[in-house]
Order: structure tokens, then C-alpha cells, then sequence
């Protein structure tokens, strides 16, 4: 009682200045300033502002609030442990103060609270709020419990030095925790092992007796009684081993190098080194390498339209930015692309990481990898069709050869009509396609995004570690355009499967060019393709190439009805 609420000494707050701490008042000072001294975290209360003039600790009623030291209203669960009055909570415990009970200039009279928390509960709680302070980051380490009565009487002292204090109670101890004293039996002969270099039991006993550890000499072995204040912090003898080389001096242990051969596996996991394949490719192909955290927000799922209840919520996240587990890498790659576009004309990236899909209740998701390839530019019918150009190529280099490009609805991700699907032997693998451009702007992009998002498990089972040799053709092939009119929903894909089951002669179908415009009649659009005829027996005449050409017409024509231009 009887304090003087001012500004502390200067050698106080110049030591909290030093140390990264703004100084407030003498009393606020004392409290970091012991927690610096001691590293045990206290908080101080106005007498006065306590309803009832009493103190309760409980869990938090559902919700209830406070209005926090930082100026901003918390609510709280029945999870969170709290510091309370006669009216309602004062503090959120082992995190922050309330604004409400906080010391002023006119307080009189202070409570001094010097407390030790639960690690788990503290944590979960500065989780649950996002709210964190220097209190709650040493409480969140575990603390021994011992560290309370010293932290209170150095505060008392500092009261009555530095603000007139005068001590008008008794000390309230609510301990409900005994003390814990831990035994480690420590062998001679392991640390000789483990260091290189023998020492003396007398030796060992002086290292740990002026660390504060209490040592009994045993025949072979050491009995090592920890202090208090490292009892969280020593597990078992590889610790006090430890403790024994950096006090004698790593500088003194000798350098030898290992013994023996290194063990050399003969067995090749080719899922592995496909995916190292994979990234050589497309790094090859010009695109960087993305590394994005598995850890997604809400805003961000929802954002792509995105099943929130199909996602694996996390119970801890870190923040409220890492809440979700990614079913998709499409999130993470936009967000990118968010961050970046205004940095680059295009960008070019893609990421070959794990995605998580949730299981029934109480299992682990399941993980599979994902193929993510994105291109961003301002062109969007060039990013389309690089993509699927880069989709394709990269194929060809995995020696994947059955394999085709359907049309599909599209999904949350890609706009409608915009989204083609990658069929491999009749197994679905991704989809490539243009991103719906309200999601964009939803996260802000203003270019053109196309995106594959490929199953990468899927795809490893159809890639072939050895190419085929084909070999060079002895007889020259013809080559004849083909430009039709064919209605918009009708891929060049199935146009271009259609061509190779019409006869064997067909070599090859490449793409040259789409026209959609007031030229062409409404609901077509124009499609250029140049087929190759080639014999492999024989030089092929131009009657013979034309004679199957005209086939590829009437077939066209029967499955799509398409008006040659």
C-alpha cells in the first residue's frame, strides 16, 4: 500500500530499453524487470479495481470477454484459464493483463500476482486468441514452480525501493505442486564414450557441482540430483553430458573421423527419382520452383470456392493464417502469383509437394503428392495454350505416349467451359485449365492465370524410366492442312484423337490455329490442323495421302458435323 506511481530510476529503464522493453511506470517496470532477472513473468494489479477485492483463478465462462492490456477486446472459451475477481476476468492467465485492473497514476494500492501456469494450456490459449506477449512465450517453455516465491519477495524489495511501498498482508500461497525432485544415474565410462576423452569422476562432480546439480560418487557411476530451475530442461544423461563438454571445452575434445565404411544401398526408388526428374524438366522449361506451406488459411480456401468441411482443420494452428491442411496446391500457387505479379510481365512456377485429404474421424489424412503448373501473363489464350503445350512436353519426356485431353465442366477453380481434364489410359490425372476469374479477383490477380493441378501418384505409374527408340522414318511423309468450322464446346484434343483412328498412314496431328469471331457462324468456331501421311514401306503418293484426307473429312464430319472452310 502507500505506492507512488511514477517513472522508475534511469538505470532501470535504460537496462529495459537495452533489453527491447519499453518502460511504463515504476510498478509495470519492476514486473519485466524481474521477468528479465528471473525469467519468471508476473503481472500487477490495482487493489482498487478489483471487484469484491478478490482474486479467483478459474476457466473462462463461454462467452465471456476482456479488454486486454494491448486495447483490444478478447473473447474467451471454457478452455481458457483466467484470472478473475468478483465480476469477471482481470487477466488471461499466463498471457496478458486486463486493461480494467491495470495500475494508473492514481492506484494506492497493488496486488503483486507471481504465478506458474500449465505450458499446454497457456499455449493453446495465446493459439485460440492470437495473443502472445514475453510472458506467455517463457510460460509456453514450462517454468519450474519454484521460481514464484523468489520473483515475489525481489518484487517487494524493488516495491519498497522504488515506490514507497509498504507491505500490508500476508504472502497468499495457493502451491499445489511438489516440489519435483529428478534422479539421473550418469556412467563414467558413457561419457568417455561419447566425448573422446576420458575424464576423472572428480572431474565430472566439479563440472556439475558448479552448474548446481547435487552429485553422489558412486563404483561406476554418478547419481545426479537436479535444481529446481533445471528440471524441465535436463531429460536424462545425453543432457548432463552435454553439460559436461561445454564447460570443459569443446575446443579440447579431439577431432577423429569415423570408423568403418559407409553402408551403400544398391536398391533405386524411382518414385523419388521421378520426382527429381520432374522438377529438372520443368526448371528446364524455364519455370521456378515454388515452396509453399502445407498449412492454409479460411479466407484462402474459400477463396477458390473451396469445401471447407473437406478440409483437416488444425486443433493448435500457429496463426489464424495456418488453420487448414491444403487439399489443393492451387490456393498457395494463386497466392504467389498474388504476391508477385506486379514483379514480373509473366511468372512462370510450379510446386510437386503433398496435399492432404481428410479421413474419417480420428485418422490421419491421407497424403499425395500434387503436380502444380502455373503460368500468369496478359495473354490469356497464349497462357492456355503454353500450358497445355508445357503439360504435353513434359509427357513426351516422361516417355508417356496414350494420352488425352478431354473438355469438362468446370469446377470451383477453373472457369466453366474452361477446363480440360488429362486422361491416361482411361485414368483421370488433372486437370489444366484457365482459373475462373472471379476467384482472381478475389485475390487480387489482374493477369490471366492457367493452371494444371495434376495427381502425381497417379502420373508416376505411367512413367517409363527408358524411352522407346523410333526409328528414323527411310521414306518422306506429305503434309496437308485441314481447316474446318466446328462448333466451341469441341476441343482440338477430340478433333485430333478423331484424325489418328481414321488409318494408320496418320503419322502425325499438330494444331495451328483458332479462330472465334464474326467470320465464322455463331456457336463455331474455326480450327486449323495440319495432318502428316507417311508410309512406312514406301514413298507415299500424293493421291494415296489425299484419298485418306478425304476420309478424315467424312469422319469429321459424321462425329462432330464440321464445315471445312
Amino acid at each position: 500500500s502507500g505506492v507512488k506511481v511514477e517513472p522508475s530510476p534511469l538505470w532501470m529503464q535504460a537496462r529495459l530499453i537495452s533489453a527491447g522493453i519499453r518502460p511504463i511506470n515504476n510498478l509495470v517496470d519492476i514486473t519485466n524487470y524481474i521477468l528479465l532477472e528471473f525469467g519468471q513473468p508476473m503481472h500487477v494489479f490495482d487493489y482498487d479495481k478489483l471487484k469484491g477485492q478478490e482474486i479467483v483463478v478459474r476457466m473462462a465462462e463461454k462467452n465471456e470477454n476482456i479488454l486486454a492490456l494491448d486495447g483490444k477486446s478478447y473473447q474467451l472459451s471454457a478452455t481458457n484459464l483466467v484470472i478473475a475477481d468478483g465480476a469477471g476476468p482481470v487477466a488471461v492467465a499466463g498471457v496478458m493483463g486486463g486493461e480494467l485492473s491495470a495500475v494508473s497514476a492514481d492506484t494506492k494500492t497493488i496486488v503483486f500476482e507471481s504465478a506458474n501456469f500449465n505450458h499446454v494450456s497457456v499455449r493453446r490459449t495465446g493459439r485460440t486468441l492470437n495473443l502472445h506477449s514475453e510472458s506467455s512465450n517463457l510460460f509456453e517453455k514450462s517454468l519450474a514452480p519454484e521460481g514464484t516465491y523468489p520473483a515475489l519477495m525481489r518484487a517487494i524489495e524493488l516495491a519498497m525501493e522504488l515506490a514507497s511501498a509498504k507491505v500490508s498482508s500476508e504472502i497468499f500461497d495457493a502451491n499445489n505442486a511438489k516440489p519435483s525432485k529428478e534422479t539421473i544415474v550418469l556412467n563414467e565410462k558413457k561419457v568417455a564414450d561419447v566425448l573422446g576423452v576420458s575424464l576423472e569422476a572428480g572431474k565430472i562432480t566439479h563440472i556439475l557441482k558448479s552448474l548446481g546439480f547435487e552429485v553422489t560418487e558412486g563404483k561406476d557411476n554418478l547419481k545426479v540430483d537436479m535444481p529446481w530451475w533445471r528440471v524441465n530442461d535436463i531429460e536424462g544423461d545425453h543432457d548432463l553430458i552435454e553439460e559436461i563438454a561445454r564447460i570443459y571445452g569443446y575446443h579440447k575434445l579431439p577431432s577423429v573421423l569415423p570408423a568403418g565404411t559407409i553402408p551403400v544401398s544398391y536398391e533405386v526408388n524411382n518414385y523419388f527419382s521421378d520426382m527429381d526428374k520432374v522438377k529438372d524438366i520443368l526448371a528446364g522449361f524455364g519455370f521456378s520452383e515454388n515452396y509453399n506451406y502445407s498449412f492454409i488459411s479460411e479466407k484462402l480456401v474459400k477463396n477458390c470456392g473451396l469445401d471447407l468441411e473437406a478440409h483437416v482443420k488444425i486443433s493448435n494452428p500457429l496463426t489464424s493464417d495456418f488453420e487448414y491442411m491444403r487439399t489443393m496446391l492451387a490456393p498457395g500457387m494463386l497466392q504467389s502469383v498474388a504476391d508477385n505479379e506486379n514483379l514480373f510481365e509473366s511468372i512462370n512456377i510450379f510446386e510437386l509437394s503433398k496435399t492432404y485429404l481428410k479421413e474419417e474421424e480420428n485418422q490421419l489424412p491421407v497424403e499425395i503428392n500434387h503436380l502444380n503448373i502455373t503460368i500468369a501473363t496478359n495473354d490469356q489464350e497464349k497462357a492456355f495454350f503454353e500450358l497445355k503445350g508445357v503439360a504435353e512436353a513434359l509427357l513426351q519426356k516422361l516417355n508417356i505416349q496414350a494420352y488425352e485431353i478431354k473438355v469438362e465442366e468446370g469446377n470451383s477453380v477453373w472457369g466453366r467451359g474452361q477446363m480440360t481434364e488429362l486422361v491416361i489410359l482411361g485414368k483421370v490425372i488433372g486437370q489444366i485449365g484457365m482459373v475462373n476469374q472471379e476467384i482472381l479477383h478475389l485475390f487480387g490477380i489482374k493477369k490471366s492465370v492457367a493452371m494444371a493441378e495434376l495427381d502425381f501418384e497417379a502420373l508416376s505409374e505411367f512413367i517409363n524410366p527408358n524411352p522407346v527408340y523410333i526409328p528414323i522414318a527411310k521414306f518422306p511423309g506429305i503434309e496437308l492442312d485441314l481447316s474446318v468450322e466446328v462448333n466451341t464446346k469441341t476441343s482440338y484434343g477430340e478433333i485430333a484423337m478423331a484424325v489418328r483412328e481414321v488409318n494408320s498412314l496418320i503419322e502425325e496431328v499438330n494444331f495451328l490455329s483458332e479462330y472465334r469471331g464474326d467470320k465464322v457462324t455463331e456457336g463455331t468456331k474455326g480450327l486449323a490442323i495440319r495432318i502428316t501421311y507417311k508410309d512406312k514401306e514406301k514413298t507415299l503418293k500424293l493421291e494415296e495421302a489425299q484419298a485418306v484426307h478425304e476420309k478424315v473429312v467424312a469422319q469429321l464430319k459424321k462425329l462432330y458435323n464440321i464445315k471445312v472452310r
